[in-house]
């Protein structure tokens, strides 16, 4: 949300099950356009037309749940979904995505680049990112085609 709002989100839509607890959150980044929703396919509904972007906070899709709450041929067509979660690297939201047309994103790029950044705090070096990212992904995906 942080990130969002400083890079110049005009509007930051904050879906969660339990209204209060987006309340809560969004109240955690006053001066910032935040506007909690209930996660529900109508309030949904109603805000993905306008959203070009949609992030994947939660742990849905780890174990191939799908979004049923979500439509995203309602999204503009140059609209992009980022899903945080990497194991496995194809959750049923990013197949959605990229069948409506959509940018997809899995989590893995976050997942290398938050141990890089606590690698270099600890060490005072940065490590090479985008090899480590090529070994995991490879890696993950042998790991999840011989189940």
């Amino acid at each position: 949300v942080y990130a969002l709002g400083h890079a110049g989100c005009p509007a930051i839509y904050l879906a969660n099950r339990h209204l209060p607890r987006a309340e809560v959150l969004a109240a955690q980044f006053p001066g910032l356009p935040v506007h909690p929703i209930p996660l529900d396919r109508a309030a949904l509904s109603a805000v993905l037309p306008c959203s070009s972007l949609l992030v994947n906070t939660s742990t849905r899709g780890l174990h191939g749940e799908d979004h049923p709450e979500l439509d995203l041929a309602r999204m503009p067509e140059n609209g992009s979904v980022y899903d945080i979660v990497y194991n496995p690297l194809e959750t049923p939201l990013l197949q959605a995505a990229r069948q409506a047309g959509l940018g997809a994103v899995d989590g893995l790029g976050m997942l290398v680049e938050q141990g890089a950044e606590s690698f270099r705090i600890w060490t005072g070096t940065l490590p090479q990112t985008a090899a480590v990212e090529e070994i995991l992904r490879r890696w993950l995906q042998t790991r999840n085609t011989s189940r």
